[in-house]
């Protein structure tokens, strides 16, 4: 039996940009069980009337940390404890099979954060991740106290409400960039303590070959 996947996007006055990301990933994100979409609209624009069949919180917010608590606890309150979370502006060009990384966190209580979206591992745009991570058959385990500072990255990933549960809220009220940083800091400091279940990333790293990140999204409000 495979667990509902709330697919949770949120936005800010850019009604055609979200629209191509969903309708790409209806298209590529190939997964057995079903998946709900649910996109936080922080802005004034017409989203909510673009976004026909998808559901979606149209009440303002004012900051990234306060429009993802809000998805997560309006799927959460609907069943869902399985999340696809992502920015509204990255496109998935290509299938990525969702199942076997479902079915990870699901059967494995020391898993609880997937990364689906990464410049990193096996993609020649970058460099490298700087982690140090063990290999746990068709994932990498990261290491909490390795020299990487951002385990818990916004790009593109699968995650649960236990790991919400065990890190807490966002903050809210401050700006994106601040939103991740003390997100990604409060994760590790709490992941060296053994507080925290592990983050995983896919032996076949999805970078660029698979996304496409269309938008300045981290200079806008909202995202």
């Amino acid at each position: 039996m495979w667990p509902n996947v709330a697919v949770l996007i949120p936005t800010y006055n850019r009604a055609q940009i979200v629209k191509r990301t969903i309708d790409l990933l209806r298209q590529n994100l190939r997964y057995e069980g079903n998946l709900f979409f649910y996109v936080g609209c922080d802005g004034i624009d017409n989203t909510p009337a673009v976004l026909q069949g998808t559901t979606v919180l149209a009440q303002p917010s004012g900051s990234l940390g306060a429009n993802l608590n809000r998805l997560i606890d309006a799927a959460y309150l609907n069943g869902f404890e399985y999340y696809v979370s992502l920015d509204d502006d990255h496109w998935l060009m290509n299938p990525l099979r969702l199942g076997e990384h479902v079915a990870k966190l699901r059967d494995d209580p020391t898993a609880g954060w997937i990364q689906l979206l990464l410049d990193a591992v096996g993609d020649e745009s970058n460099d490298g991740y700087r982690f140090v991570a063990k290999l746990d058959k068709r994932h990498w385990r990261l290491a909490y106290d390795g020299p990487d500072d951002w385990p818990c990255s916004f790009r593109a990933h699968l995650s649960t409400y236990r790991y919400h549960t065990a890190v807490g809220r966002f903050m809210e009220g401050i700006p994106t960039g601040r939103c991740e940083v003390e997100f990604n800091q409060r994760a590790k400091r709490m992941g060296i303590a053994g507080q925290l279940p592990d983050v995983l990333v896919p032996l076949c790293a999805y970078g660029f070959d698979y996304w496409a990140h269309v938008g300045d999204s981290w200079n806008k409000k909202g995202l």
